[in-house]
């Protein structure tokens, strides 16, 4: 079984509550800074759906009148804006005519009419009922004085609503005395004399709204650094390629230089041994040159086949000693 709840001129409404601050720690904080409060209550809208007002209800009129004056109230190191509890209107269903909005005894009418038939008679005491429930206001298969009458209901929210707009509407001008002499005074109304802007605050954040905010954050540039990361590791694949495309072009000349200086030596072997061969057909041409008698036949021959022979002999030296 609920418990019933507290009279509404003991309760306050908080407004602007994020949906997002856990009910159950809002509820520990306040009833642990203000001892008074006895229900936290977040409020629903038609379609059962939580709204950002939370009614609280207070076990003491001074506590409660103490924040109604305020106009703000604490919770979690977070300021609130504190305003009346309105109810909802109660209607009055005459229980003589079963009319809407009078009692019995401003009742006018005069016979009486029957809750559950609707049907009028002098006395209710002699009425013989049909038991067939029959709305008086809007015909349905319920009594007249069902508060879940369609017609009541949109009188208690017309009624609801024009108290609202009287109450926001109203305004009582506060007189103020104030002697200017001796002999007079003058009436001051407050009304006409507009009070001065409020000054620029800054508003306390909500903590939870600032936490979401640092995680976006850090979500941010955690995705910068990923994106970075990615692109060093493209770097370094493309250096990766390099240097192996580099080694292979590296071994390829190697092998290159190593074949030139192979076909060199053989180069060097080959001009060698015809060298050589030279030297000694010019002997052997030189032994051809000489008669019989040790003579030279023919000198010209003889002195340019030795010159000859001499310049290949310096090559063949430079050849078998190469300058370092």
């Amino acid at each position: 079984m609920s418990k019933p709840s507290l009279p509404p001129q003991l309760s306050l409404i908080i407004k602007n509550v994020d949906l997002r601050v856990g009910f159950s720690e809002l509820s520990t904080d306040l009833q642990a800074n203000y001892p008074s409060v006895k229900n936290v209550i977040r409020m629903k809208n038609k379609f059962q759906n939580e709204i950002r007002l939370v009614k609280i209800e207070l076990l003491s009129t001074q506590d409660r009148n103490q924040l109604l004056a305020r106009g703000k109230i604490m919770i979690n190191h977070i300021s609130y804006d504190v305003v009346e509890y309105l109810a909802a209107a109660n209607v009055l269903i005459c229980s003589k005519c079963m009319g809407l909005g009078h009692f019995k005894k401003q009742c006018k009418e005069t016979t009486e009419t029957c809750k559950v038939c609707r049907l009028a008679c002098q006395d209710l005491k002699n009425h013989q009922c049909t038991q067939q429930a029959k709305c008086l206001h809007c015909g349905g298969n319920h009594n007249s004085n069902a508060l879940s009458c369609p017609v009541v209901k949109q009188f208690r929210a017309d009624l609801t609503k024009k108290l609202l707009s009287n109450i926001n509407s109203y305004v009582q001008p506060k007189l103020v005395q104030q002697p200017i002499n001796n002999n007079s005074n003058y009436m001051q109304y407050l009304a006409n004399f507009p009070p001065l802007p409020l000054s620029h605050y800054t508003p306390v954040t909500n903590p939870n709204s600032v936490i979401i905010q640092k995680l976006d954050e850090l979500n941010n540039n955690m995705m910068k650094i990923n994106n970075r990361i990615g692109e060093l590791v493209r770097k370094t694949d493309k250096l990766e390629k390099f240097m192996v495309e580099k080694i292979e072009s590296d071994t390829e000349n190697l092998k290159r230089i190593q074949m030139t200086e192979m076909i060199s030596e053989a180069n060097k072997r080959d001009i060698s041994s015809l060298l050589d061969t030279v030297h000694y057909m010019a002997q052997f041409l030189l032994k051809l040159n000489v008669d019989q008698n040790g003579r030279t036949n023919d000198a010209n021959f003889k002195y340019n086949l030795e010159r000859h022979c001499t310049q290949l002999a310096k090559c063949v030296e430079k050849k078998g000693n190469p300058k370092k």
